[in-house]
């Protein structure tokens, strides 16, 4: 490659890397010019959206997606909070001698139950 057309190359790639810069950067006008061209459709833009939003809330899909996320949020929160009161009353039943007993003698028959299985 002769000189001139390695000069002439990057040339070329500084001038297409400065038009890039310019029509992308924070201050570029095509930021001005879009928002020119919207603000002159904005209604137009409104009435495309609206549409969009309607159908969006129409659709059965969108309905389903809707209940299933509502459903899961609403179960997990219970879930959330009923972890704490199962919590709350197993330390309770923990503090019963009477019930810690019972408690400790259903595991051991669980464990026995288990043990009596597998030798099976």
């Amino acid at each position: 490659m002769t000189v001139e057309a390695e000069v002439l190359r990057e040339v070329k790639k500084a001038i297409s890397e400065s038009i890039r810069t310019s029509l992308t950067s924070y201050n570029s006008p095509m930021i001005k010019l879009v928002t020119s061209v919207v603000d002159n459709h904005g209604q137009e833009l409104k009435a495309i959206m609206d549409e969009a939003m309607v159908a969006t809330i129409n659709a059965e899909d969108f309905k389903v997606m809707v209940r299933e996320a509502f459903t899961h949020k609403i179960a997990k929160l219970m879930v959330e909070k009923m972890d704490g009161a199962t919590e709350k009353r197993i330390n309770e039943l923990r503090s019963d001698p009477v019930m810690k007993a019972k408690m400790i003698m259903a595991i051991e028959t669980i464990v026995k139950d288990v043990g009596k299985t597998a030798a099976e």
